[in-house]
């Protein structure tokens, strides 16, 4: 019981990796014999908990929770890799929040980052601090210093927690920071690997149901870029 209370309430945690770990307890619990009833409990109170988290509600209801939380390994690796091919090298590059895809995607020496501190959370403090330790030049700055980091910047790379045909779902502070990146005329890729695709039955939440997070339209984005062509 400690283990799924953990799950609900996890704020530091990017979207993939609580989802491979949402998948793992389903297993667990289905393993051990839970019912139906049970299982749907456990559905709605962890879809509740990460209403934003397109990658959560899939996990909650994949049919085969291992196979899902495998794809979600393999998809995360894969899109990381596939996004590097569109980055120049040694390339100047602003993020925000913490995304463990991100993270993975942007770990090589060649690039220099800039994270937006990312409040109220600061995840991108933690982002900064594990880039560096792969050995990758990178600085925090303000949020409010958005604009002169993308006016400086070749590429703005950011993860999603949701991706819909028409939304991605993401941190609040990446709707501002899409905005400025197409007045520099600066592209800005997403990098979400398909467990964070979610079907029509899904909607994005709004106000205080998901008040960290928000919706940016797919236009303002240059490229969405998963493992797959």
């Amino acid at each position: 019981m400690t283990r799924f209370r953990d799950l609900l309430t996890d704020r530091s945690s990017g979207a993939a990796e609580l989802a491979v770990r949402v998948a793992d307890h389903f297993a667990d619990a289905r393993a051990r014999g839970a019912s139906r009833r049970r299982l749907a409990a456990m559905v709605q109170r962890v879809t509740e908990a990460h209403p934003a988290m397109g990658a959560v509600w899939n996990a909650a209801h994949a049919t085969d929770p291992l196979a899902f939380a495998r794809g979600v390994e393999r998809g995360r690796a894969r899109a990381a890799q596939r996004v590097r091919s569109f980055l120049t090298r040694g390339a100047k590059i602003v993020t925000l929040s913490y995304s463990s895809t991100v993270l993975a995607a942007l770990g090589r020496r060649d690039f220099r980052v800039t994270v937006l501190e990312s409040l109220p959370g600061g995840e991108g403090r933690q982002t900064a601090r594990l880039l560096r330790k792969r050995g990758v030049e990178a600085r925090v700055v303000a949020d409010s210093l958005a604009a002169r980091a993308v006016a400086d910047a070749r590429f703005v790379v950011v993860g999603a927690d949701a991706v819909t045909p028409r939304l991605i779902v993401n941190k609040i502070g990446t709707l501002p920071l899409a905005l400025v990146a197409r007045h520099c005329g600066v592209p800005m890729i997403v990098v979400a690997d398909r467990s964070k695709w979610v079907p029509k039955t899904w909607s994005a939440p709004r106000g205080s149901r998901a008040p960290l997070f928000e919706t940016i339209p797919r236009s303002l984005v240059a490229r969405v870029v998963s493992e797959r062509p």
